[in-house]
């Protein structure tokens, strides 16, 4: 029998974290067009694996991690965000929950994992009183932006670049 379980991310789950992350790095790095060649993908997941970490850490949020079989196979790092002045001047009040990170791995990908683990981040912002939830996601990883759009996200900011 097939068992999935959300949890709290474990201080013992950081190895496997990294691993999940620098599959991600190299899911990424073919789809993005202004990609650094070289990169060690190790490295920028040890990077972007503590930066997850401690943002959640600095902002009340939290990790989950899907376990599925025994086996970590995705996670989701959030946190909370203050309404920048810039924001609460042109916009109506927002307690804003933060999406820093979503990623499932590969084999699980279009099984519900990663809306089981969207579902469990909006619960915990639900308990913190947040009217809405943000999150980036760059216009060309269109396998995200399709499921956070499915999910009843929308774009809201759009920042454009030109290569000169």
């Amino acid at each position: 029998m097939n068992s999935l379980n959300i949890r709290d991310y474990k201080s013992s789950d950081k190895k496997t974290l990294l691993l999940l992350m620098q599959e991600f790095v190299e899911y990424y790095w073919p789809i993005n067009p202004f990609k650094k060649e070289g990169i060690n993908s190790k490295a920028v997941a040890t990077y972007h694996t503590n930066k997850i970490i401690g943002y959640t850490k600095n902002h009340g949020g939290t990790i989950y991690v899907a376990i599925y079989n025994s086996n970590l196979v995705g996670f989701i790092g959030i946190g909370l965000n203050k309404q920048s002045y810039e924001d609460a001047l042109e916009d109506i009040p927002m307690t804003i929950g933060y999406i820093n990170a979503v990623f499932v791995t590969k084999s699980h990908r279009g099984s519900g994992i990663g809306q089981k683990l969207l579902n469990k981040a909006e619960q915990y912002f639900i308990s913190k009183k947040c009217s809405h939830v943000a999150l980036d996601v760059y216009d060309y990883n269109a396998l995200a932006h399709e499921f956070y759009n499915k999910s009843g996200y929308i774009d809201r900011n759009i920042e454009m670049i030109k290569t000169l």
